[in-house]
């Protein structure tokens, strides 16, 4: 990496973070202010529809943003193919969510609002990846920060005018409209595609992103089963302590996650040297650690007080279940650092490996958390990301170190 590239990365870091730290400010406050004047079984009814209601985007989208990212610049036609899959990935998603929703009798006006949400969101965030290749994140962490400020901005004016808990779903909605108008004016949407892609341009796709698919259907299943198990052993009362508790526990990995989540595929994707690759994730890991041992260290010692304090009595128990999640403060941003360095070498079977050793220690939780208190599945959750940074890492270390590696 020569020194010019270096400074630019530098600054485009330097953009997202403070990019990502508006969010992160914005975010915590506005939820500060729905903790106090909403309560759990608002935030659980929220987070069981969203589980729902995403479903279908798990199975029917490939994930093309990550492949797009790693494309070459001379692959053209597998540029074009994605752009188009992507038109028809989303439409196919909206067609079977509704007809899904419509069956089960649950469409309801808060439904059809978070279902908009999540149907052009999966484009706007998929098709923005063509604008990331170019290292733009300045203009993509103003974009970001401004929608999500926004959405904040609408949430609470809603609450405060007695909407009640559908200001959750508004803020939704509010992100991806102000996220679509905004990239489209700044030229970071490519031109819709349209033309429906043939059966072997689908199967070239599918090779190249059938790893990818896998992996996001792992982890849409996890992230599910996590509210599914919360609702089903403790209610809505006590999905509603466990989703918060949880969006607490994410807010270090949401300031760190545009650079080792998402820069990170880029700088090691368009490194052609195997010692520059493992010394970049070596000083990324290492500045993670000392940033995230902070943040376990505040939540163990202070959770139990600080969460009633800033969010209200009705959230005491949420401390308890906070301070459970200490290993998903430190082992969510490691774990997709590795995810990363494995997305840009085409290494998926670490991965995918993680994400079943996640999955099967929450289905767990149904065997051993009958009648116990809602903090013990803090815990487990806390032993599956572990678990799975643990071992994708080691077969990571393990592919790395292999001669097919160079």
């Amino acid at each position: 990496m020569t020194s010019g590239s270096r400074s630019r990365s530098v600054f485009q870091g330097t953009a997202l973070t403070i990019g990502t730290l508006v969010q992160v400010l914005s975010g915590f406050f506005t939820q500060l202010l729905l903790m106090r004047y909403l309560i759990p079984e608002d935030f659980g009814r929220f987070a069981v529809i969203l589980a729902g209601g995403s479903l279908v985007q798990t199975f029917l989208s490939l994930r093309l943003n990550v492949l797009i990212i790693r494309l070459q610049d001379d692959e053209t036609h597998l540029h074009r193919l994605c752009s188009a899959a992507l038109i028809w990935e989303t439409a196919a998603a909206t067609a079977v969510t509704l007809a899904w929703l419509g069956v089960a009798g649950l469409i309801s006006t808060p439904v059809l609002i978070l279902v908009a949400s999540l149907t052009l969101g999966q484009w706007v965030n998929q098709a923005v990846a063509f604008y990331e290749r170019g290292m733009a994140y300045g203009s993509i962490a103003l974009v970001e920060a401004g929608s999500q400020v926004s959405g904040h901005a609408v949430a609470l004016a809603l609450l405060f005018s007695d909407a009640g808990p559908l200001c959750l779903y508004i803020r939704e909605l509010t992100v991806v409209l102000v996220r679509l108008g905004a990239f489209g004016i700044i030229g970071a949407l490519p031109k819709p595609y349209w033309r429906k892609p043939s059966m072997a341009a689908l199967r070239e796709l599918w090779r190249h992103s059938r790893g990818i698919w896998s992996e996001g259907i792992l982890e849409g299943i996890f992230a599910r089963t996590v509210v599914l198990v919360s609702g089903g052993l403790y209610g809505l009362h006590g999905a509603g302590l466990f989703a918060q508790s949880q969006r607490l526990a994410m807010l270090p990995h949401q300031f760190l996650a545009p650079v080792l989540s998402r820069m990170s595929v880029n700088l090691f994707s368009r490194s052609v040297c195997r010692d520059a690759r493992n010394r970049l994730a070596l000083k990324l890991a290492t500045g993670a650690i000392a940033l995230l041992s902070m943040a376990v260290a505040v939540t163990w010692f202070w959770a139990r007080e600080l969460v009633p304090w800033l969010f209200g009595e009705h959230w005491r128990d949420a401390g308890m279940v906070l301070r459970s999640m200490i290993g998903v403060i430190f082992f969510l941003s490691l774990f997709d650092l590795a995810r990363s360095f494995c997305y840009s070498h085409g290494w998926v079977k670490p991965i995918l490996i993680g994400r079943v050793v996640q999955i099967v220690v929450i289905l767990m939780a149904f065997l051993i958390l009958q009648n116990s208190d809602i903090s013990h599945l803090g815990w487990l959750l806390s032993i599956a990301y572990a678990s799975s940074f643990l071992v994708t890492t080691s077969l990571t270390l393990r592919h790395n170190h292999s001669p097919a590696a160079d």
